[in-house]
């Protein structure tokens, strides 16, 4: 015999791995659409012979001198989870810095800093 209890707590429960699935699906796309970005805009940049943003971060990671952006990203779920809804890499005073924007559990819009070098988060705050 069900109960509606019973009923009602396995639907949440089914919800919350659906949900699940669906951020991993949504991160897994946001990380193969920058590494698009960057092969493309690598790939561009070396056709019209400039050194460009993007070289120079790949070949950051290439070197190790910083993480790869799905590393970053894995290591930020635990630490700051949330929607990532926009990242940059930007180079502030000699230190390479991942900069998120995250909508958290609450709904909120998040800003987080990441040394992209040891993968600490520098800076969060709310935007």
């Amino acid at each position: 015999m069900i109960h509606v209890s019973d009923t009602s707590a396995e639907a949440r429960d089914n919800y919350k791995v659906e949900k699940a699935v669906f951020n991993l699906m949504m991160r897994i796309r946001f990380v193969l659409f920058v590494s698009a970005l960057l092969v493309s805009g690598s790939s561009a940049g070396a056709m019209a012979g400039a050194r460009s943003d993007q070289d120079e971060a790949r070949e950051a990671v290439e070197r190790h001198d910083i993480r790869p952006l799905d590393e970053i990203v894995a290591r930020l779920s635990d630490k700051a989870p949330g929607e990532i809804i926009k990242v940059k890499l930007a180079r502030e005073h000699g230190v390479w810095l991942y900069e998120f924007r995250l909508i958290d559990r609450n709904g909120h819009v998040r800003r987080v800093e990441v040394d992209a070098a040891s993968g600490a988060v520098t800076d969060a705050g709310e935007d």
